[in-house]
C-alpha cells in the first residue's frame, strides 16, 4: 500500500473524524476570490438622482432574497431579473422602506445573468431592487419587496452560555485514534471549554503516558498497512470536536457561524455539515497563516473541487496576518442543486451540484491530521498563498479556535 501522503489524505481520508464524506456532483462553478464576480456586493451606499423612490412596476419573473445572516452588522440582499429586463451593467438600485416610501441605500451594475448583490449596513428592514432605465431598457422595473423574516425560518440558534457544553451539542469521536489520517491525535473532552458565551476548542500536546501508548499503536497500524513504520515523529496531540449528531439536523437552507480561527499551522479548524447520505458540506476549513482556507463538498466518494489547489479561496485576504486575529462570519447556503459559501457576506465559492435528499448535522472541530503536524516544527507556506514561508511564525502549543454562535434557517 502506498504511504499516506498529505495530498492523498487531503483527497480521501481526512474525514472520518474531521471532515468525512464522499462527493459526486455534476457541475461546479467555483469563485476563487470574494469579489471577482459581477455580483460582488456593494458595501458602501451610493446615492443617484435617477433612482425612483415612488411606485415602480414589478418586473415579471423578478425576485429578491434577503439573507437572514448578520454578517457583522451587514445584510446581504440578492436581486434577479428575467431575460426581458436583462441589460449588461444596467444600474440596479437597492432601496429600503422608510415609512410609506423608499430610500436608496446602494447601486451596483447588473450581472450578465440579470443578477445583483448588495452587502449593506444594518439588519432587518424591508427592501426592493429597482433596475433603472438605461439604453436598451426604457423603463425602470422593480423586484417584489421582501424582508428576511418573510423568507426564512430560524431553526437553530446556539450561543455558548454557562460553563459547560449543552444540548444539542455533544462531544464527537472522543479518544478515537483510528480516524482517517489521524493515528497520532484524537479529540478529547478536556480540550473543549465553554466560558463567557464562547466555545473554545484547543489543540495541545498529549500526556507522556498517552503519547507512549498511541505512538506504539501507530507503529502497529503502519506495519499492518505496509507503510514506513515511524510511529508519531511529530508527537501525539489532543484535539477537539463537537457536533449535533443525533440531536439536530437540517435538510437545506442556510447555516452560519461567527468564529475566530487559529493563525498557527499544523492543524485545521473547521465548521462543517455531515449527513448519513455520504454527503458533506465543509463550510470552511482553515489551515493557518501561510496555508489558507478552503470551501469544499464531498458526495459519495468525490470531492469538489477535486484539485486540492482549487479548493483554496480568498487567498489574498487571508495572506494578511491580521485576518487571523479578527472574528469572521462564515456561511453556507444550499439546496439539492446549488451550494454557496460566503465569508463575511462575500461569495467565495458556488457549486452547481446534484445532491440526494439528506439531513445534515453540524460539526465544529480543531483537528491535527498526521500529514500536517510537521508544520508545528517546520512551518511553511503553500504555493499561491501569497505568503513568504519566512513570515510564517512557528506555532506554540496549545492554540485554539473560538466560536461565538452557530445558527441555521430553512426557507419558508
Amino acid at each position: 500500500m502506498r504511504a499516506r501522503t498529505a495530498a492523498g489524505w487531503l483527497l480521501t481520508g481526512a474525514l472520518l473524524a474531521g471532515c468525512t464524506g464522499q462527493p459526486t456532483p455534476t457541475v461546479s462553478s467555483p469563485v476563487a476570490q470574494p469579489s471577482v464576480s459581477s455580483v460582488a456586493p456593494t458595501a458602501s451606499p451610493t446615492a443617484t438622482s435617477s433612482s425612483p423612490t415612488g411606485d415602480v412596476p414589478v418586473g415579471a419573473g423578478a425576485s429578491l432574497d434577503v439573507a437572514p445572516v448578520d454578517y457583522g452588522g451587514k445584510t446581504l440582499v440578492r436581486a434577479a431579473f428575467a431575460d426581458t429586463h436583462r441589460v449588461s451593467r444596467r444600474p440596479i438600485a437597492l432601496q429600503r422602506r422608510v415609512g410609506s416610501g423608499w430610500q436608496e441605500v446602494s447601486v451596483t451594475p447588473m450581472g450578465k445573468a440579470g443578477e445583483a448583490e448588495f452587502l449593506v449596513g444594518g439588519s432587518g428592514g424591508t427592501y426592493r431592487a429597482v433596475a433603472l432605465a438605461a439604453p436598451g431598457a426604457a423603463k425602470a422595473v422593480a423586484t417584489p419587496s421582501a424582508k428576511a423574516g418573510d423568507q426564512w425560518t430560524g431553526v437553530f440558534d446556539s450561543g455558548f452560555g454557562g460553563s459547560s457544553l449543552k444540548k444539542p451539542w455533544d462531544y464527537r469521536l472522543t479518544d478515537v485514534y483510528d480516524a482517517g489520517g489521524r493515528w497520532c491525535s484524537a479529540p478529547r473532552k478536556a480540550n473543549v471549554a465553554v466560558k463567557n458565551g464562547t466555545a473554545t476548542l484547543t489543540m495541545s500536546k498529549a500526556s507522556k503516558a498517552v503519547s507512549t501508548r498511541v505512538a506504539a499503536s501507530a507503529r502497529t497500524k503502519q506495519a499492518r498497512a505496509g507503510e514506513k513504520v515511524v510511529g508519531c515523529p511529530e508527537g501525539v496531540f489532543d484535539n477537539a470536536m463537537v457536533s449535533t449528531q443525533g440531536r439536530f439536523t437540517v435538510a437545506s437552507g442556510v447555516v452560519a457561524a461567527r468564529v475566530k480561527f487559529p493563525k498557527a499551522p499544523g492543524a485545521h479548524a473547521s465548521v462543517w455539515l455531515q449527513s448519513d447520505a455520504g454527503q458533506e458540506l465543509d463550510m470552511i476549513e482553515t489551515f493557518g497563516h501561510g496555508r489558507g482556507i478552503t470551501n469544499v463538498i464531498h458526495v459519495k466518494g468525490t470531492k469538489m473541487p477535486a484539485d486540492g489547489k482549487q479548493a483554496y479561496v480568498a487567498s489574498k485576504l487571508v495572506a494578511d496576518p491580521a485576518w487571523w486575529d479578527a472574528w469572521h462570519t462564515v456561511s453556507v447556503e444550499w439546496d439539492r442543486s446549488r451550494v454557496r459559501f460566503r465569508l463575511d457576506g462575500q461569495l467565495t465559492r458556488e457549486l452547481k451540484v446534484s445532491l440526494a435528499p439528506a439531513n445534515y448535522f453540524l460539526v465544529i472541530s480543531l483537528l491535527s491530521s498526521d500529514w500536517e503536524t510537521y508544520r508545528l516544527s517546520r512551518p511553511d507556506a503553500r504555493p499561491g498563498s501569497g505568503v513568504d514561508a519566512a513570515d510564517v511564525a512557528k506555532p506554540k502549543l496549545p492554540f485554539s479556535m473560538q466560536v461565538d454562535w452557530v445558527r441555521a434557517w430553512r426557507p419558508r
